[in-house]
């Protein structure tokens, strides 16, 4: 089994990565706009209350066309106030929105990350399944040709022994003459 090869999950990776990033950075602002909303809200709500204290210390006063007024900008300002509570649980679903798209990217970048760590461990076996057969096959052949100079000197040193010679010729020639060669050191 050919071993994949992480680079081939770069592309995808940046993708994700990026994607996440917009993703991040629409939640953000979703955020920092409900904020904004909330403090404006919370502005509103503190005008109107201030209206209302002005508008009953007026109360006791015998100028009604101004409290009258006060009272119509108190009620203005509520209207503001939930008009911005409509915007703010909107945009409060909108958050809820981005922050499961988020999640979902930071979920597909992890996958993507995950997959890039296994190939790149199939990889790393794959090499050191290679490399160790390399060095099976060199220890193979090692052991083989090792072994083949061990009989030869073995079969040399019979053949001395056999013949009477204490020095053999054979041993000097290749081994391909030591048998066709006829006449080196027999008798």
């Amino acid at each position: 089994m050919k071993a994949k090869r992480p680079e081939r999950y770069e592309t995808l990776g940046r993708v994700r990565k990026h994607q996440e990033t917009q993703r991040a950075q629409a939640l953000a602002q979703v955020r920092r706009t409900v904020r904004e909303l909330e403090e404006q809200r919370h502005e509103l709500e503190s005008y109107q209350k201030r209206i209302l204290v002005e508008a009953g210390r007026q109360s006791t006063e015998p100028k009604a066309r101004r409290m009258h007024a006060l009272y119509q900008f108190q009620r203005h300002l509520g209207l503001l106030t939930d008009k911005k509570e409509v915007e703010i649980d909107g945009l409060t679903q909108e958050v809820e929105t981005r922050r499961l798209a988020f999640e979902e990217s930071v979920k597909n970048r992890r996958i993507v990350e995950r997959l890039v760590e296994r190939a790149e461990e199939d990889a790393r076996k794959h090499f050191a399944r290679r490399t160790q057969r390399l060095q099976d096959e060199f220890a193979s052949v090692h052991f083989a040709r090792e072994s083949l100079r061990q009989r030869r000197e073995s079969e040399a040193e019979h053949d001395d022994k056999v013949s009477g010679n204490n020095f053999s010729v054979r041993r000097l020639l290749p081994s391909g003459l030591n048998r066709a060669g006829g006449g080196h050191g027999e008798a």
